[in-house]
């Protein structure tokens, strides 16, 4: 047996090959029209200028976001990423929170966090779970333990994982 070749629609081709030894079988395909596989959606917002909060608990900074709108089955890959820093003694963080079909909101448990004076650039890829399909809104939230909190580079990124 050789090899198969899926055209597209105007250019180009993916090519199946079968191993050189492979067991029998069968391989069925759906009857009709429809899609056999799909690619994962994703969407990434970003917010580079650099702003500052006071809040003890999760809020917007002066430019809100980034947020981005997603369909989503019930789990999905968050990515956040932020340039931080503040003063010696507190620290600053960076969450997300969930609207739309789901509600979550920014918690510590979903977050990045600096508790040094440095500024440094940190990201963290969290798999949520649980979530509610449809249309899901992820937002990036902020906070700080005391003093001045300072972001820049902000951004999100979501990968719908099916359910």
């Amino acid at each position: 047996m050789g090899n198969v070749r899926l055209y597209g629609a105007t250019s180009g081709y993916t090519e199946l090959a079968p191993p050189a030894v492979a067991p029998d079988g069968v391989l069925s395909l759906p009857s009709g029209t429809g899609t056999i596989a799909k690619d994962k959606e994703s969407s990434t917002s970003s917010i580079l200028t650099q702003q500052t909060t006071t809040s003890t608990s999760y809020t917007d900074l002066a430019t809100v976001g980034p947020a981005v709108t997603i369909t989503t089955g019930t789990k999905a890959l968050v990515t956040i990423n932020t340039e931080l820093y503040g003063g010696a003694g507190f620290s600053q963080a960076m969450s997300y929170a969930v609207s739309g079909a789901t509600t979550i909101a920014a918690n510590d448990n979903l977050a990045i966090e600096n508790t040094g004076v440095n500024q440094i650039a940190v990201c963290q890829t969290f798999l949520v779970t649980g979530l509610t399909a449809g249309s899901n809104v992820f937002t990036a939230k902020y906070r700080v333990s005391a003093g001045t909190g300072v972001y820049q580079f902000r951004r999100i990124t979501v990968v719908d994982m099916g359910s």
